[in-house]
């Protein structure tokens, strides 16, 4: 997983969680702790490929929600966003 900080956004890119751990909560792990450690931050963005469907699925359970979309070759990619306290 990669970190970025911009003023008080968070960027997060390359959450990856070994094929053989996932379905564990390693992913969901991974994103708590994304978005606890800058405390001030006040939201965290990330992005995923329209079809992946498991990392959409993951990222609405846990209160991210889709803000857009760019092309990226023939497939979209997806936008999320969420505010943090």
């Amino acid at each position: 997983m990669r970190l970025r900080r911009r003023a008080e956004v968070i960027e997060l890119g390359r959450l990856i969680v070994a094929p053989d751990r996932q379905g564990q909560g390693l992913g969901t792990q991974l994103l708590h702790h994304a978005e606890a450690v800058f405390p001030h931050a006040r939201e965290i963005r990330l992005f995923t490929g329209e079809h992946s469907a498991a990392n959409i699925r993951l990222y609405k359970r846990l209160g991210y929600r889709e803000n857009g979309s760019t092309l990226a070759g023939t497939y979209r990619l997806l936008h999320f966003v969420k505010p943090l306290a």
